[in-house]
């Protein structure tokens, strides 16, 4: 291959094709990756344990080479330890957002769990199981629905992990108005996801009930 100007790339040192990188010479980039993406490439891997996305994070690094050139100093560092630095760096990156991710869905789903389990207790009717997503979201949805205070302690129990005891010596409130005010929200709740749960309408019961009799 040659470079502007005539040289041929083997002539051509890392310090020199960074400098060219940021003389915006398109070559220079494509010998930088010819000769440090296969290293580079073994770091992603390692650090997030997923080929493609490894590829993906060494273009990325490769691209943010060539549009932020001006960031490289060579005073601080080589290229190609610069390059390994930016490399591990937006790999580490991947790897948070990814934890991330799961544990917001493993929160989701302990919550939703959490509250079918209370929505099912002796005192409210047990309600059908449905995909775990669509109880997440409904949930959710539900919970914007209910008093600031109703809401506040469903989600002060179920997401913080208060207990009732608890929440009352933190709001200087009575237990048993904690108590009632979570248990009406529950109801509150179990009524707005009756139609997720397919649940029947106890007044509609009462009213077929009641035509029964009739007949």
């Amino acid at each position: 291959m040659k470079l502007e100007g005539g040289l041929a790339s083997g002539d051509v040192d890392d310090h020199s094709l960074m400098e060219r990188v940021r003389a915006r010479q398109p070559e220079a980039l494509r010998l930088l990756y010819d000769r440090h993406a296969p290293a580079l490439l073994g770091l992603c891997q390692r650090v997030v344990n997923d080929r493609a996305e490894a590829e993906q994070i060494l273009i990325d690094v490769f691209w943010e080479t060539w549009e932020r050139a001006d960031r490289y100093d060579p005073s601080r560092a080589a290229p190609c330890t610069y390059l390994t630095l930016l490399a591990r760096s937006r790999a580490l990156d991947v790897l948070r957002r990814k934890k991330s991710i799961s544990r917001n869905a493993a929160k989701d789903r302990a919550t939703t769990f959490a509250l079918d389990a209370t929505l099912a207790s002796p005192e409210l009717p047990p309600l059908s199981h449905l995909l775990a997503e669509e109880r997440s979201q409904s949930l959710r949805d539900a919970l914007l629905t209910l008093d600031d205070d109703e809401r506040s302690l469903i989600e002060a129990c179920f997401y913080e992990g208060y207990t009732h005891a608890a929440l009352a010596a933190k709001l200087s409130q009575p237990l048993g108005t904690v108590k009632t005010r979570i248990r009406r929200g529950l109801a509150r709740l179990r009524t707005k996801l009756r139609y997720v749960y397919d649940e029947p309408d106890p007044a509609s019961q009462t009213a077929s009930a009641g035509e029964s009799e009739t007949r």
